[in-house]
């Protein structure tokens, strides 16, 4: 009895050898069919052309320097669309945007405030050149009779008028 234990148990312990060495065998095999399933599939990935979409909507799209800061805005106001450039430091430097009578385009300094203006207005079109406190310094504009120039002093005094 003993010794047909004895085989049983060498049986057992060959057995499960082998069931062990399957199933290394069987990882390996695995990990095999896994490399040849990545390159047999790269050359498709490397082939592939960048995905195209016919149009893309959204309320606003932000365009990021490669810090990840926004350098570029692209929204909508009241009026139509609105497109905003930022400076590194994330300060509005220029904006192009529509407006009731047509579009503006907005020039702002490095403290964000605005130091030349071209804006539509009904009659044509107004260009106005602010100095850094925001005062405006020239203004050319359409009028009635044809265009119009005026220069001011920093303090809002008329220094010239054309015509």
């Amino acid at each position: 009895m003993k010794e047909r234990l004895d085989a049983l148990t060498e049986r057992l312990d060959a057995l499960t050898e082998q069931v062990a060495a399957l199933e290394r065998r069987n990882q390996r095999l695995k990990v095999a069919l896994l490399g040849v399933f990545v390159v047999a599939v790269i050359p498709y990935l490397i082939a592939a052309q960048p995905l195209v979409l016919p149009v893309v909507r959204a309320k606003q799209f932000q365009v990021v320097n490669d810090e990840g800061k926004i350098v570029a805005v692209l929204s909508t106001n009241p009026d139509g669309g609105l497109l905003n450039i930022l400076n590194k430091d994330g300060k509005s430097v220029a904006e192009l945007g529509a407006t009731p009578y047509g579009g503006l385009l907005s020039i702002r300094n490095k403290d964000e405030k605005i130091v030349a203006e071209l804006i539509a207005i009904p009659v044509g079109g107004v260009l106005s050149i602010l100095n850094k406190d925001g005062k405006i310094v020239a203004v050319l504009h359409v009028s009635p009779v044809g265009g119009h120039l005026r220069l001011l002093s920093p303090l809002g005094r008329l220094l010239f008028e054309a015509p």
